[in-house]
C-alpha cells in the first residue's frame, strides 16, 4: 500500500511491478507490501504497468487506475481502461507524470465512478471456457 505523502497523507494507492519503485520518485510513501489483489481492494488507485491480471483485480474492486504499459497488450489495454474512463494512460512514465496521473484520476470522481462501473458489470462477463464446452 501506498500512502500520499505530505499533509493529506489520507490517500492510499496499490503499486504493481516496476511501478512501486517510482512511488518514491514520485512523492508517495511505501508503508507495506501485499498481495496485488488486497493492494488494490484497500487503494483509492491503483499504478499499474497494465498487465492483464493488475487491471482485471484493480478493475472489479472497482478503482481507478493509472497505467503506465510496457510492451505487449499492455498498450492496448491501457487505451482501453482511457476509453471506459475508469483510468489515465500515462506515457512517457516520468515522476511527474505519474503524480499528474495520481492526482487526476483522484480529483476527478468520474474515474472512481467508471471503475465502479466496470466493477458492477464484471458478473456478467461469461466464462469463455464455460461458453466453449455449452456449444460442445
Amino acid at each position: 500500500m501506498v500512502g500520499a505523502g505530505g499533509a493529506g497523507g489520507a490517500c492510499r494507492f496499490g503499486f504493481s511491478g516496476a511501478a512501486g519503485s517510482a512511488a518514491t520518485a514520485c512523492g508517495f510513501r511505501v508503508s507495506g507490501a501485499n498481495a496485488a489483489g488486497s493492494a488494490a481492494a484497500g487503494a483509492d488507485a491503483v499504478v499499474c504497468g497494465g498487465g492483464h491480471g493488475m487491471l482485471t483485480k484493480a478493475l472489479t474492486a472497482g478503482k481507478p487506475v493509472v497505467v503506465v504499459p510496457g510492451g505487449g497488450d499492455q498498450w492496448e489495454l491501457a487505451n482501453r481502461v482511457a476509453r471506459q474512463g475508469s483510468g489515465v494512460l500515462v506515457r512517457p512514465a516520468t515522476a511527474d507524470a505519474i503524480r499528474d496521473g495520481v492526482r487526476r484520476v483522484l480529483d476527478d470522481p468520474s474515474y472512481a465512478r467508471a471503475a465502479r462501473s466496470a466493477a458492477d458489470g464484471a458478473h456478467r462477463v461469461a466464462d469463455p471456457v464455460l461458453v466453449c464446452e455449452a456449444y460442445r
